[in-house]
C-alpha cells in the first residue's frame, strides 16, 4: 500500500510540498528511496532535516502543509499521503546510528517538550553534551500530557526519548528550573536553551465566569487519559469546550470515549478556522458537536448545572479578529465547562527572556482550506 501511494509522486521539477513543509523535508527524496526498496535510505533522507519524524508524521497540519502543497492537491485531486508515508518509514526504519565524537560543549536544554527533544538531537548529533532537565516526574511534555494517545501513542514517544539516550543526551525529571537559576553565572555549562514552551491557558471571558469557574485543557487531557488507562467507568457527563483547535478536539474527543457528550465553540468563522481539517472531520464522526461563528456570551450557576447563553460573532476575513455581537444563538445546558483556547508564555519566562513572546503578524491571509505553498 506504501509503495502504491509513494508511486503516486509525480517527481515534480518544482516541489511545492518541499516549501509547503515548515522543515523543508526532503519529500520528494524520501519518497523516491521507497519506491526504489531502499526503506533505510528513505530514513537517511528524512534524518537530514527532522529530528523527530515518529512524531511529526502523527501531528503536523499535513492537510495545509505538505499534503496541502502537493501537486496533486492544488490541481483539486487527492493528494499524496505524504504524512503516511513518512509515518510508515519512521516506524519500519531504524533511524542513521550516530556515535558522534564529542567536541566539546556542555548544554542545558530546560524542557523535554518538542522544542527540547528536537534541540537535544540536533546538538548531540553534533558532538555536544547534552542534558536535558523536565520538572514533571515523566519526559515528553506537551507531547506526554497534550496530545492523546490516539494520535501520539506513548510508546511511539518513548521510542524517540530512548533513540536520544543512545546518542548520549541525558535526562533528568523531577527538577524544574526558575528564571532566576539561570541568572547565576555557571562554569558547569557553555549554554543554556530554554524550551518551557507556553504554559499559561488563556482564560475564558464571559459574565458570570468567575462564579463558575473553568478546566484548563491540559488538565482534562491528562484527567481523561488516565481515566480511560484505570479503566475507570463512563463519566456521562455534557462539556462545553471554548475554543475548536487542536487541542480543544482533543479534549472533545476524549469527553466522548468517555461516554459523555461534547460541544465546542469556535468565535471564527469555519471558513478561517485554525483547527486541521482532518481533526474536525473525526471529531465530527465520533460525536463531538462544533459551532463556528459564536462563543461564550454569559454563564450562570443552575443547581448542579451550568447554563451558557452562546452568542454570534461576525467575521469576513481570516485576517481580522471576530467581532462578538449581542445576538443570542443559543442556551446550552451543561455540567462543566473547559477553556481550550490557546496558551501564552508565563509572565516570570516573558520577562526574563526579553522579547518573547513574539507577536506572528500573518498579514491579509486567504482562506486556509485552499492556501498551499508560495
Amino acid at each position: 500500500e506504501v509503495l502504491a501511494e509513494a508511486n503516486r509522486c509525480l517527481e515534480c521539477p518544482d516541489p511545492t510540498c518541499v516549501r509547503g513543509c515548515p522543515t523543508h523535508n526532503d519529500i520528494p527524496g524520501f519518497v523516491e528511496q521507497l519506491r526504489q526498496g531502499d526503506l533505510a535510505g528513505a530514513r537517511d533522507v528524512l534524518a537530514e532535516h527532522t529530528s523527530l519524524p515518529e512524531i511529526c508524521s502523527r501531528v503536523c497540519d499535513a492537510a495545509i502543509q505538505c499534503e496541502g502543497s502537493c501537486s496533486w492537491r492544488l490541481a483539486g485531486e487527492r493528494p499524496v499521503a505524504i504524512h503516511a508515508i513518512e509515518r510508515y518509514i519512521a516506524d519500519h526504519a531504524e533511524p542513521p546510528h550516530v556515535a558522534p565524537a564529542r567536541q566539546g560543549g556542555r548544554v542545558l536544554v530546560v524542557g523535554s517538550g518538542p522544542a527540547g527533544l528536537g534541540a537535544a538531537d540536533v546538538l548531540s548529533r553534533a558532538g555536544g553534551e547534552v542534558h536535558v532537565v523536565e520538572a514533571q516526574e515523566e519526559l515528553g511534555g506537551l507531547l506526554r500530557n497534550g496530545i492523546p494517545r490516539f494520535t501520539l501513542p506513548a510508546a511511539v514517544l518513548d521510542r524517540v526519548i530512548e533513540r536520544l539516550r543512545e546518542q548520549g543526551v541525558a535526562f533528568e525529571t523531577g527538577r524544574p528550573v526558575l528564571p532566576e537559576d539561570l541568572e547565576r553565572p555557571s562554569q558547569q555549562w557553555d549554554a543554556v536553551i530554554v524550551a518551557v514552551g507556553a504554559g499559561e491557558p488563556l482564560p475564558v471571558r464571559a459574565e458570570g465566569i468567575g462564579d463558575v469557574g473553568t478546566s484548563a485543557a491540559l488538565d482534562e487531557i491528562r484527567a481523561s487519559q488516565a481515566a480511560i488507562a484505570a479503566g475507570a467507568p463512563p463519566a456521562r457527563e455534557r462539556v462545553l469546550v471554548v475554543g475548536a483547535g487542536n487541542t480543544a478536539m482533543d479534549v472533545a474527543r476524549l469527553v466522548r470515549r468517555r461516554g459523555g457528550e461534547a460541544i465546542c465553540v469556535d468565535w471564527m468563522d469555519r471558513r478561517f478556522s485554525l483547527v486541521r481539517p482532518d481533526e474536525l472531520h473525526e471529531a465530527l464522526a465520533e460525536g463531538v458537536e462544533v459551532r463556528f461563528g459564536v462563543t461564550v456570551g454569559r454563564v450562570e450557576r443552575a443547581d448542579s448545572a451550568v447554563r451558557v447563553t452562546l452568542v454570534r460573532t461576525k467575521q469576513e476575513r481570516a485576517g481580522e479578529r471576530p467581532r462578538v455581537t449581542n445576538e443570542v444563538a443559543e442556551e446550552l445546558v451543561v455540567d462543566r465547562v473547559v477553556a481550550a483556547l490557546g496558551f501564552r508564555v508565563e509572565d516570570h519566562w516573558s520577562a526574563a527572556l526579553g522579547g518573547v513572546p513574539i507577536r506572528k503578524d500573518s498579514g491579509n491571509l486567504p482562506d486556509r482550506h485552499w492556501l498551499a505553498s508560495g
